[in-house]
């Protein structure tokens, strides 16, 4: 997704790498939650 990765590029620039790094974190999760369909 170029635009995520724009974002990220920046984001970096100006100190912000934990976020970035949060945000893939909950992505990898909902992306594993869609495509095993966990049970709550």
């Amino acid at each position: 997704m170029p635009a995520f990765r724009g974002i990220e590029r920046a984001l970096s620039q100006h100190g912000y790498e934990d976020a970035v790094q949060l945000v893939k974190a909950f992505d990898f999760v909902t992306s594993v939650e869609n495509r095993y369909q966990f049970s709550g």
